[in-house]
């Protein structure tokens, strides 16, 4: 991901903005998982998808890979949890991520290049 240095740094800056959970988290608890979570992003994005896989994956019936019993989300979510986090700072985090991903992304591309489907595959993998 040619941004990834750049959505990081945005990141832990949310991430320490989260008060007081986030008081004395040291920089790398900040943005714990934050790289394993985009590079999961990248993948599910640029991985085919049929209509059918889209419509299930958008009702949270996606394949679980026996390989991967749980994601770098949801561990990052449980480990927020246990900083003292609420949902809301939580959810807070994946917004201002969704939204520094997407400004970058059309900082960087043509207003025309940037294609439908592929706002909506990063969504679906965000969510």
């Amino acid at each position: 991901m040619r941004d990834m240095e750049a959505i990081l740094v945005v990141w832990e800056a949310f991430a320490a903005a989260q008060l007081p959970a986030a008081r004395h988290m040291k920089p790398l608890a900040l943005h714990d998982h934050a790289r394993e979570i985009l590079q999961a992003v990248s993948k599910d994005i640029s991985t085919p998808q049929s209509r059918e896989a889209q419509t299930e994956k958008s009702l949270g019936l996606a394949p679980i890979l026996s390989s991967a019993p749980e994601t770098a989300a949801q561990t990052h979510g449980f480990l927020r949890a246990q900083s003292g986090f609420d949902i809301n700072q939580l959810a807070a985090e994946y917004r201002a991520l969704r939204a520094s991903v997407l400004r970058l992304w059309g900082d960087d591309s043509q207003p025309e290049s940037m294609h439908l489907d592929d706002i909506i595959r990063f969504n679906e993998a965000i969510d």
